[in-house]
């Protein structure tokens, strides 16, 4: 039975996100996104801050995966959909352009892909089911102490939405 996730959640949680594209050959590129906002469970904007490739493919084939995870707690989303590019003219019509343009502080926003999000499925690591008995919070610090990190105290986070 497969586990299911509040996606506002995972995305709060997630420091990076992973765009997967392919260009009409079929050739598949993955690139890691570090400025994203989801707008609510249809919609995923991502910044353009250097994807030149996941640009490229996105012209060619809307066809796209998103991967989430939240790395402590060693479970995520995979999102499927279908992605579209739009060159940043420096201003935001949209509140949810605003946020990601605000997320990316400093980085030059060169466009914004947005995802329209068609499918949305768990992705967990295989200690959920190697040790079920093990409590979420006891896989959080095994995985911080793999890491070598320690909590912080304030959990607020860039990408929840909002």
């Amino acid at each position: 039975m497969p586990m299911q996730f509040d996606l506002n959640d995972i995305a709060k949680n997630s420091v990076l996100c992973w765009l997967s594209t392919s260009d009409l050959s079929g050739q598949p590129n993955v690139s890691p996104k570090e400025i994203f906002h989801l707008v609510d469970s249809n919609t995923l904007l991502i910044a353009d801050i250097a994807s030149p490739q996941s640009v490229t493919n996105l012209r060619e084939n809307a066809n796209v995966c998103v991967c989430m995870l939240d790395i402590f707690r060693q479970r995520g989303v995979k999102l499927t959909g279908k992605g579209k590019y739009a060159r940043w003219r420096g201003e935001s019509v949209l509140e949810s352009e605003r946020i990601l343009v605000q997320k990316a502080g400093n980085f030059p926003l060169k466009g914004i892909i947005t995802i329209e999000i068609s499918s949305i499925s768990s992705v967990i690591a295989p200690s959920y089911w190697v040790k079920p008995e093990q409590s979420v919070e006891e896989k959080v610090a095994d995985a911080m102490a793999s890491y070598g990190v320690q909590p912080v105290e304030d959990e607020s986070s860039k990408n929840e939405i909002k």
